[in-house]
């Protein structure tokens, strides 16, 4: 199994799992990765740099970002760094929030002032606390905590709501791309599973993102290869079959294109 492999299959949960939350400590640094899965991290204490899709800040106390399962992240320690995790899917949350997620278009990350960070901290000790068991109850009680979370998070970034311009089929395609873009995708597939015709899915898709279903995948393709080369050492080679390219001439030039620089040239 190839590295990114290795990190993809490391960081999977199974089809079956809704939410769950931990306390943890961080004393080494976590390769770059993604999840199959949405979450969410606040820092309590300690320092770390954070690397998302390519940019990279410090993190420390009062950090909160929340990650989709299109994000690719990694950690390099400064200090131990203390933080509760949560982790969800999106059939636990209200589709509104994860429709807003996508639609702000922004890197979902805060810092918030030590008297949020006194109000809010209580809340989510009480999310890390809740019993691990799936039970109706304790998923209902967790998930409108993390929807208050959530909330929180969106006012202070002042995302707006937004109303779905597109059905629940067609912001469930999305969660699949985003969770696959590695891997083929099939136009037919796509347009199926959301009960449409090939020519009114695409229609749809480009008018609530403005981009084509190709030009889409792409996107996160090239927004996947680009961190690869900045925060790993895998060869260019690699990083394009692993980026889900079956063409290292049509990577390199869509790359370049997005890039203004040839992937070989990012080493």
């Amino acid at each position: 199994m190839n590295k990114t492999a290795y990190l993809e299959k490391k960081f999977e949960i199974d089809e079956n799992f809704k939410i769950s939350a931990v306390k943890r400590t961080k004393t080494t640094d976590i390769e770059m990765h993604t999840h199959n899965y949405f979450e969410i991290e606040f820092v309590l204490s300690g320092k770390a740099v954070h690397t998302i899709n390519g940019y990279t800040y410090t993190i420390e106390k009062g950090d909160i970002y929340m990650l989709s399962p299109s994000d690719f992240h990694s950690i390099k320690i400064i200090e131990p760094l203390t933080l509760i995790n949560i982790m969800y899917t999106e059939q636990v949350v209200s589709p509104t929030f994860v429709y807003d997620f996508f639609a702000s278009g922004k890197m979902i990350v805060c810092r918030l002032s030590d008297s949020e960070f006194k109000r809010l901290a209580p809340v989510f000790e009480l999310i890390a606390q809740c019993p691990t068991a799936n039970s109706d109850l304790n998923i209902r009680y967790m998930r409108n905590l993390c929807e208050c979370m959530m909330l929180t998070i969106y006012n202070k970034l002042k995302i707006v709501p937004k109303e779905p311009t597109a059905s629940r089929s067609i912001y469930r395609s999305i969660l699949y791309i985003n969770r696959n873009f590695r891997t083929k995708i099939s136009l037919d597939n796509l347009a199926e599973s959301a009960g449409y015709s090939k020519n009114y899915f695409s229609s749809i898709f480009n008018k609530c993102f403005g981009v084509s279903i190709n030009e889409y995948i792409n996107n996160l393709r090239l927004d996947y290869a680009y961190s690869l080369l900045t925060t790993t050492d895998i060869s260019v080679t690699q990083v394009c079959f692993s980026s889900g390219f079956s063409s290292f001439s049509v990577f390199s030039r869509m790359f370049k294109k997005r890039f203004n620089i040839p992937p070989s040239k990012v080493k």
